[in-house]
């Protein structure tokens, strides 16, 4: 585990295949005895980078804390023929690995917040004591790869004691009575016959695992296209083009700003986001979809709040970058409380004066995220069950502007 200079923090995080197939939860220990636990995403490839926004350490300056950046390594698909394949569902012990001297990296972490209207300037997230996920009694445990390898080995030494114990009769009577002067000797045809019987038996079960892995995966797609497709039609509860004041009174400020026929959302206060809000919507949405047209004019980051209280210091937070990074986080009391996923997306227009349709799907506990269209994460959260909602620009390092357009709210 590397400790940037910058407070970042970067490690490679091992999974299996199932592991990185149908998401899982880890918990890891990081340097100093903090504790955290980190949601993997269902799908999530070999080499993709998990982010976490404000896990990392302080920086050597002060300040805010940097970013924790997971490297993932997946087992390969071989392993799905192996007794040491993990079956789906299974939980593995708390990571800890030994951080070497740190390299001279950064990444902007996600700043502390403000906003407009309801919402308040946010003080950073507390570090070090005052984390809530520290536990210096954790100890260190075996990494799950580490595991595989070390069952991988000792299946392959069972094997072969199989073998010699199959072909050892045979070899002793060939040797002693038949062929004394003979040295080495070949094995039977029916021995032969086992070999190639066990060989084939288990290239069957490696084939049909990665077919039944395969058809999981397709199935598991569809349905969350179906979820999407489901939530997002009908008639609105809520629409508005945003290209002007109306009965949804929206905020109008140096921040909220009705420009070019789009509702814009401004932060030039660095590490800072400012909240645009309609005044008349209901207090109380809890099963919803909604879907807004944004476009990151300048600066860094734009994104939607829901499930807002009305103090508006309670809430959900979802924001994308420039280049495709996001974040969906729980604040309470103005501190951010949980990363519930932070990566990037590919399904995301990067750059500036691009136009990206986001989606959060909200049943329960469980949030759907898409963008334009395509399904991004699933994750599971019990803190909030409704509120309010509205828009954000965030300035990490530059001043922000962000236009949004074409909103609209299903009940689902």
């Amino acid at each position: 585990m590397e400790e940037q200079q910058s407070g970042d923090i970067r490690a490679t995080l091992a999974l299996s295949y199932a592991e990185a197939l149908n998401g899982t939860t880890r918990t890891l220990i990081l340097p100093g005895g903090r504790e955290i636990t980190v949601s993997v995403p269902a799908g999530t490839h070999d080499g993709q980078e998990l982010r976490l926004a404000g896990r990392g350490a302080s920086s050597a300056h002060g300040g805010f804390p940097g970013t924790l950046i997971l490297t993932i390594t997946v087992a390969p698909a071989d392993y799905l023929g192996d007794p040491a394949y993990v079956p789906i569902g299974t939980d593995y012990s708390t990571e800890m690995i030994a951080p070497p001297p740190p390299p001279a990296s950064s990444f902007p972490s996600y700043p502390p917040i403000a906003s407009e209207g309801a919402f308040t300037n946010y003080p950073p997230q507390g570090v070090g004591g005052n984390d809530p996920y520290s536990s210096p009694s954790a100890s260190p445990r075996l990494s799950s790869y580490a595991r595989l390898r070390h069952r991988s080995l000792a299946v392959a030494l069972a094997i072969l004691l199989l073998l010699l114990v199959l072909g050892g009769s045979g070899l002793l009577y060939y040797t002693t009575i038949a062929r004394p002067a003979q040295i080495h000797a070949q094995p039977s045809a029916s021995t032969q016959t086992n070999i190639q019987g066990t060989t084939q038996v288990q290239a069957n079960m490696t084939a049909t695992a990665v077919a039944q892995a395969t058809a999981q995966v397709t199935t598991t797609a569809t349905a969350y296209r179906q979820i999407y497709t489901q939530a997002t039609s009908g008639t609105p509860a809520f629409s508005d083009p945003l290209s002007h004041q109306d009965s949804h009174n929206w905020d109008e400020s140096a921040n909220c700003a009705f420009i070019g026929d789009a509702y814009h959302a401004i932060s030039a206060q660095t590490d800072n986001f400012f909240s645009c809000t309609p005044n008349a919507q209901s207090p109380n949405i809890g099963n919803f979809a909604l879907q807004v047209q944004m476009t990151i004019i300048k600066g860094d980051y734009g994104g939607v709040f829901f499930r807002a209280d009305s103090t508006g210091v309670n809430y959900y937070l979802w924001s994308i970058d420039q280049t495709g990074s996001y974040a969906l986080e729980v604040y309470k009391n103005d501190s951010l409380l949980n990363t519930l996923s932070s990566s990037s997306t590919s399904a995301f227009k990067t750059g500036l004066h691009q136009f990206n349709l986001i989606t959060v799907v909200a049943q329960g506990s469980n949030f759907y995220l898409y963008v334009n269209g395509q399904f991004v994460i699933n994750v599971n959260d019990t803190n909030y069950t409704s509120g309010q909602f509205g828009m954000v620009a965030g300035d990490t390092t530059n001043a922000t502007e962000v236009a949004f357009s074409n909103l609209k709210i299903w009940q689902v």
